[in-house]
């Protein structure tokens, strides 16, 4: 009889205690979440005020008659563009179907499932209300992801409008003085093309 009432203690603490190492597990999942998701928000708010002030001192500046045309590179960029196109498309559809079916979840039914999940009494509150938690951080950080891609795809286009660098190659390269030997000095792109000389 005694052995009985010890293996049963000793069924309840084994089960608290994996109850318990499964509670710290989620904890700590939801803790690096929070901080992911800070991070990406983060990067959203910065992204956000660098397009607001990109449209504020948006400038044409194409410069024509000192570009060089790169076919290959070209068709690549312009490609690239395009193809981004889709992806900010697919963004916005994935927005506007996430915030539906979050507002269409049944809450109550996912608690009830949470609840007969777990097993330890005093824990299945805490176990319920960390799993809504995460529910509710993952579909935040679904949001940001979308809104991001969609920011850049922005981006990408009012660069191209602004400086129309998917046509013509890079004028970011450093410049360079050289002194000629009949004393005259001349400037050179520092790059692919010339020698850092």
């Amino acid at each position: 009889m005694a052995s009985g009432i010890f293996s049963k203690i000793g069924s309840f603490f084994k089960t608290a205690g994996k109850d318990l190492v499964n509670l710290v597990k989620n904890i700590i999942t939801v803790f690096t979440k929070v901080k992911d998701l800070f991070s990406e928000v983060n990067n959203l708010v910065a992204s956000v005020k660098g397009e607001i002030d990109g449209w504020k001192n948006f400038k044409e500046d194409i410069r024509l008659k000192s570009r060089v045309v790169n076919l290959e590179t070209a068709f690549r960029k312009t490609r690239d563009l395009v193809e981004g196109i889709p992806k900010s498309y697919h963004a916005v559809l994935d927005l506007f179907s996430q915030i539906k079916s979050a507002l269409a979840r049944d809450v109550a039914e996912e608690e009830g499932a949470a609840l007969l999940a777990v097993e330890t009494a005093g824990l299945s509150e805490v176990a319920v209300a960390l799993q809504i938690i995460y529910q509710v951080l993952s579909f935040v950080e679904s949001v940001v992801s979308d809104l991001q891609t969609i920011l850049d795809e922005a981006k990408g286009l009012r660069l191209e409008v602004e400086k129309l660098d998917t046509v013509f190659l890079s004028q970011d390269n450093k410049r360079k003085t050289l002194k000629l030997d009949n004393g005259k000095s001349i400037r050179i792109r520092v790059g692919k093309l010339h020698a850092s000389a």
